[in-house]
């Protein structure tokens, strides 16, 4: 009974929720202490990551539970909501689309997440598509002042500025 008292206060003081949390977190890292191979002990950190809205956090925790466990699929899911959560829904569909098993519930988030896709008229692009249409060149600051660009032994000669 007493325990219920605390979890009424504990949604009323967003403090108390957060201690809460913190508190889950601490658990969930002592657990992984004692087992880090365990793919479903870093989705239950993810999940804490997640609700105190530390999203990077629970997206490293939900892909090593994938990798520790690859037919966790609430942790396929989990990274799902992750992606569409830092408003990479498209990436978030082509993931479940990947995904081994495909269950109820990876059915239901992908569902979820084609339908919001389809009322914003955004079609999600495959990884070969997002290949195929960018490229992305990084250069440091040092190789602006040269005269050419080293690209993995092909060297080319930038045009002089004016």
């Amino acid at each position: 009974m007493e325990k219920n008292n605390e979890d009424e206060k504990g949604a009323s003081d967003p403090k108390a929720k957060e201690d809460s949390l913190e508190e889950k977190l601490n658990e969930c890292n002592s657990k992984i202490v004692s087992d880090p191979s365990n793919g479903q002990l870093y989705l239950e950190r993810a999940r804490v990551y997640t609700q105190l809205q530390e999203y990077q956090m629970a997206m490293l925790d939900a892909e090593d539970a994938i990798r520790l466990n690859g037919e966790l699929t609430d942790a396929y899911t989990h990274k799902a909501k992750l992606l569409h959560l830092l408003d990479r829904t498209a990436q978030a569909i082509s993931y479940l689309r990947k995904c081994p098993k495909k269950t109820k519930n990876v059915k239901k988030v992908l569902a979820e997440l084609e339908e919001e896709m389809s009322r914003s008229n955004v079609k999600p692009l495959d990884s070969v598509e997002v290949v195929e249409k960018f490229c992305l060149l990084y250069t440091s600051d040092a190789a602006d002042d040269m005269q050419c660009v080293d690209l993995g032994g092909r060297r080319i000669i930038k045009k002089k500025k004016k």
